[in-house]
């Protein structure tokens, strides 16, 4: 990657190329849901920590950014959310699991919170 520097790599003025390819592209965007990057009820992690992260990396702007792009040439945008415990078991080893146990909301989407918190963060 040394030899083909990307633009806008080092000083952030991204310069979308032209775009070649194939067959259709389409931009995929995981856990940018309420309950991970929203509340932080999913994670496990202190909600001030990660909206900290999230916000000194600009990951919300640049995702705006790939977004305007994908839309603007009506190419598809898939958002994948998850569900802390969809079948009602658990893997009994695992950190991320033991915090699922610990904090996440019982039941399926027919439970409201648990609905609202797989939904997309609304700055998406």
């Amino acid at each position: 990657m040394a030899d083909m520097p990307i633009p806008g790599w080092k000083d952030g003025k991204w310069v979308v190329p032209e775009w070649k390819f194939d067959e259709n592209p389409a931009l995929i965007i995981n856990h940018m849901q309420v309950g991970i990057v929203g509340t932080g009820e999913f994670s496990g992690a202190p909600h001030e920590q990660e909206a900290k992260n999230i916000q000194e990396r600009d990951i919300i702007g640049y995702q705006k950014k790939l977004l305007k792009a994908f839309r603007g040439k009506s190419l598809p945008v898939i958002f994948v959310s998850v569900v802390p415990n969809p079948i009602g078991f658990l893997p009994k080893w695992g950190f991320i699991f033991e915090v699922t146990r610990e904090k996440g909301p019982r039941g399926l989407l027919n439970n409201p919170k648990l609905a609202e918190l797989t939904e997309v963060i609304p700055e998406l």
